[in-house]
């Protein structure tokens, strides 16, 4: 895929909302505020889904029309060594301090993100809290790579417009 600047633009704005959103958590500011600025976090979060959901199916659909078929297992690869590294020295990095607190981490904390279902239940603390969107997104790659593999690009735009309608 081709390097789209406004992309790029889009996914700062959308990290800056959700960085507002973080560090106003922390201030007090007037009522009036305090919603505008929430609800700014949430537009921040659901503008980089989108973004991302575009550039991996984007990404795939390119990957089918140079060789005729998409590669799940490269795709699999991919996301894997891109997301598993970071992940995984945090979750280590976290378990050793609560460790050495003489607290150790909830397992079904640790277990939660790594089954990719942090923030559907209320066992994650905040220092595992926002693993519930990196989940929802991994849960995206789990799904839309075989579905546009199995019924191709129309069935699956068709579904999806129907799901949104």
């Amino acid at each position: 895929m081709t390097w789209l600047p406004w992309l790029d633009g889009l996914r700062g704005i959308s990290i800056i909302c959700v960085l507002i959103a973080h560090l106003s958590e922390n201030l007090s500011l007037c009522s009036p505020w305090d919603h505008l600025i929430a609800s700014s976090g949430r537009t921040g979060v659901i503008i980089f889904f989108v973004i991302s959901g575009y550039i991996i199916t984007k990404n795939l659909l390119t990957d089918k029309y140079k060789n005729g078929q998409i590669s799940l297992r490269k795709f699999y690869l991919r996301r894997t060594f891109r997301i598993v590294p970071a992940a995984s020295l945090y979750l280590t990095c976290y378990s050793l301090w609560k460790a050495h607190s003489k607290e150790p981490a909830p397992k079904e904390e640790i277990l939660l993100v790594v089954l990719l279902q942090a923030g559907l239940w209320p066992a994650t603390t905040c220092y595992t809290r926002h693993f519930w969107s990196l989940c929802v997104e991994e849960q995206f790659y789990i799904i839309m790579p075989s579905l546009l593999r199995k019924y191709g690009q129309k069935t699956v735009a068709i579904s999806c417009w129907s799901i949104i309608a």
